[in-house]
């Protein structure tokens, strides 16, 4: 199905220039239907290849303000957002994501749908009412917004940083954690759903992704995740010849 609509948004760091070849390596190999594809990152001359529109953002801002700064240049409706230690290593299923996009063009209620389960509690929804599609509701979550992969409305997503106050993907202590701040304006904008159709349980605080399979995280601390997926990063580490003693294995 060709869908116009839809982009991909990738956010990364010149820090993380490592891991490029691995995450762009499978990305192009795993997901090459979307042929839209925005890269954030700050300043590099890194030659990503002509398929991806690269946005720059300075790096001295805090990460709500430097994706504010790019999403001025997207002009899809929807938008699937994904980061360079999200590596995948299996195909994405290309026609459940453009069925649930079906469904959210039909039910305009619907503003994203998180793409792996955590540790949020769930509903399963009436099979008949999502296209025989294994959407739930999220009936309790400490985390109701999420960077992890998600299918996004994107004027909801950019609704949700502007509505939160100026802070980093990471800090010390949660008053400063994007994530953990964008809650309140992402529950009080936005009406989300998630897929889960009965993936196994991966470590402590998430599941496996069947629609779109990926590492979550490749890095923990900067290190390689080799304690929760061994069996996919080993021959990915391999693969692009990566010395692990760089960063260490955690």
């Amino acid at each position: 199905m060709k869908m116009d609509n839809i982009c991909l948004l990738i956010n990364t760091n010149t820090k993380l220039k490592d891991i490029w070849p691995m995450f762009f390596g499978e990305l192009e190999t795993r997901f090459p239907q979307i042929k839209k594809k925005y890269i954030f990152v700050d300043t590099t001359d890194y030659n990503f290849g002509e398929d991806y529109n690269v946005v720059f953002y300075d790096n001295n801002k805090q990460y709500r303000d430097q994706l504010l700064e790019c999403f001025p240049q997207v002009t899809e409706k929807y938008c699937i957002y994904i980061q360079e230690d999200y590596i995948l290593y299996d195909n994405v299923k290309w026609d459940k994501l453009c069925d649930i996009i079906k469904l959210m063009e039909i039910n305009s209620s619907i503003n994203f749908v998180k793409l792996m389960r955590g540790t949020e509690t769930t509903q399963l929804i009436d099979p008949d009412l999502t296209m025989n599609i294994p959407l739930h509701y999220i009936t309790e979550s400490e985390h109701y917004y999420s960077t992890q992969v998600t299918l996004w409305e994107i004027d909801k997503l950019r609704c949700i940083f502007n509505e939160t106050p100026s802070s980093h993907i990471g800090g010390e202590g949660n008053h400063v954690h994007f994530e953990i701040i964008a809650n309140k304006a992402c529950k009080e904008h936005c009406t989300g759903l998630l897929y889960y159709n009965d993936e196994e349980k991966r470590g402590m605080h998430h599941y496996d992704s069947e629609i779109v399979p990926y590492i979550a995280s490749a890095l923990v601390k900067g290190k390689w995740n080799m304690s929760e997926y061994s069996k996919e990063l080993t021959p990915l580490i391999d693969k692009y010849n990566i010395n692990v003693n760089k960063r260490g294995i955690c």
